[in-house]
């Protein structure tokens, strides 16, 4: 699939790239998109473009005349009947007030006639986390007491929209933001904006940390974005890049971004060793989709995550795969603390017991494990040939 964060249009700050946020399709940025999406489809095996939303609108666009003059918006408690307007960093924007039926039902309706009509299969429904509380909302709640519940409200919102349009079996969206049984309403997400480097305060290693964290919030899916978001002073090395890919392979959402400085970060088609290495994953990720469907219905059966921690940084996808990431700079071995039972390296199909061993690490074989026991280690023996 192609996932294009701007479909909407950009805008350049000081912070980086941003996306425009006014939800309807830039023709300048994307000319004959629908006509192109359908020939993506037909041409590529089907494959799927994915955009992105969230629950503000810019100041400076259409959508925000028209949700203002219908009094969508969430206000200010003083002045009285403001609109609350927030700076997101050198553009202003405002929050849909979704405790409000019409409000709701308006925003449903852009989602289904900008996104979906438009033959969008997904995307990212960012933020949600961010209600300020000294707001006053259409339901009369006090903000501090509505502000955990608006990603619930926001995962409602895009769940209802691909509900009402009938395609609930064709369409994804994922977020960042959650509570109490937003699964109910979102069961993929993805960790949000980790550093595009391998720093552990808030780089790859914490997005792991992230993901397991979830996990035991039994979320069913958990992802990262590949090479991270998050950048000023610092660009993605190809190394921290590739390391990145390495992981999303083994799981059950494989997703690239380019950052909000996309001109100093590698990116996966910078130069033909990273085209060739992110090709070979994801014939890798497609090769496992038999395995990853059966994780995601077993997963969802029983209330669980696809991915459950074996150590803080180790864990297990599904049941048969044991995955131990590099998370640092110039790895060349990894210790991996192998679980009760047999364990097969992946590459070298070396069997382990219950014990810590020493694994060669090179870029593109990452510390992966397979049950020997499984029913599943016909697919797996077939890896190594990648």
């Amino acid at each position: 699939g192609v996932w294009a964060q701007d479909w909407c249009g950009k805008r350049i700050t000081s912070f980086g790239k941003r996306v425009f946020w006014n939800w309807q399709w830039n023709e300048n940025w994307y000319p004959n998109l629908k006509e192109k999406i359908v020939e993506w489809q037909h041409l590529y095996r089907g494959c799927r473009f994915l955009a992105y939303i969230n629950p503000y609108i810019a100041a400076d666009g259409s959508l925000f005349q028209e949700a203002n003059e219908k009094k969508f918006l969430v206000r200010h408690l003083q002045p009285a009947d403001a609109v609350y307007v927030i700076d997101f960093g050198e553009f202003n924007g405002a929050i849909v007030d979704l405790t409000n039926p019409e409000a709701f039902k308006w925003y449903k309706n852009v989602i289904r006639r900008n996104l979906l009509d438009l033959g969008i299969s997904g995307w990212m429904a960012d933020f949600g986390e961010y209600l300020p509380c000294d707001v006053h909302v259409y339901a009369n709640i006090p903000g501090a007491l509505v502000h955990n519940l608006w990603p619930i409200l926001w995962a409602r919102c895009n769940y209802e929209a691909i509900r009402d349009a009938g395609k609930s079996n064709e369409v994804v969206f994922f977020m960042r933001s959650g509570y109490l049984n937003v699964q109910r309403y979102c069961p993929l997400f993805w960790t949000g904006d980790q550093v595009v480097n391998f720093s552990h305060d808030a780089g790859l290693s914490v997005g792991i940390r992230s993901s397991l964290s979830l996990s035991l919030s039994h979320v069913l899916a958990v992802h990262m974005d590949i090479g991270g978001y998050f950048g000023r002073t610092i660009g993605r090395t190809r190394e921290v890049l590739l390391r990145w890919c390495e992981i999303a392979a083994f799981n059950v959402i494989m997703r690239t971004h380019e950052g909000n400085r996309p001109l100093s970060n590698t990116q996966f088609d910078s130069d033909q060793f990273c085209i060739k290495f992110f090709a070979r994953m994801s014939r890798i990720h497609a090769h496992l989709k038999p395995y990853s469907l059966h994780v995601i219905q077993e997963a969802s059966r029983q209330g669980k995550s696809c991915i459950t921690p074996h150590t803080e940084l180790q864990y297990f996808f599904g049941k048969d795969l044991l995955i131990a990431p590099v998370v640092d700079a110039e790895v060349n071995t990894l210790t991996v603390t192998i679980p009760d039972g047999q364990w097969v390296h992946l590459w070298t199909r070396k069997a382990y017991d219950k014990h810590q061993c020493e694994i060669e690490v090179p870029l593109g074989q990452p510390a992966v494990f397979y049950r020997s026991t499984g029913e599943w280690t016909s697919l797996f023996e077939q890896i190594h040939l990648f």
